[in-house]
């Protein structure tokens, strides 16, 4: 991932409410973000909420018994395949560009194809074969609303001269 950093500025909230749940309305934000990003006038749209994406992952414990993994091992696994690291710089006539690595995984179904055991005969285990992996929202006791209905605010920003 190449980034420029450039200073930006609030210039719409857009409020996106209703009588949905929380995803149906954050996949809403989701998609109406990607469309003004599209216009290619805006170039950063932001979406808030209070519930936080989560994943879950959770692993039967006779599923590690039956593969000879420890809860650690499956953790590991995980943290090595969602980094995010610095890799320097490349300076430029322009200034300089920061380059990151980022192996990210952001969906359950990314999650899911995480190999948590390599065999000797070439065969893998994922973690799809052993876990129960969910998208979901983190537990809080905030909420969004706007009119007295669930919400979820998209932030679009000026960055730079635009």
């Amino acid at each position: 991932m190449v980034s420029l950093v450039a200073l930006k500025r609030g210039v719409l909230s857009l409020i996106l409410y209703g009588e949905a749940d929380d995803g149906t309305l954050r996949a809403l934000a989701e998609q109406t973000r990607h469309g003004l990003l599209e216009r290619g006038d805006i170039t950063l749209v932001d979406i808030y909420s209070e519930r936080a994406l989560e994943i879950s992952v959770e692993v039967p414990q006779e599923n590690l018994r039956r593969y000879g993994l420890t809860l650690q091992q499956v953790a590991d696994a995980i943290a090595a395949a969602s980094i995010e690291l610095p890799a320097g710089g490349v300076k430029t006539a322009k200034g300089e560009i920061l380059v990151r690595v980022a192996e990210r995984r952001q969906l359950g179904p990314e999650f899911e194809r995480i190999v948590v055991l390599s065999r000797p005969d070439g065969t893998q285990v994922r973690l799809a074969d052993i876990a129960n992996v969910r998208d979901g929202f983190a537990e809080t006791d905030q909420e969004t609303r706007f009119n007295n209905k669930p919400a979820v605010r998209l932030q679009i920003y000026r960055v730079g001269n635009e």
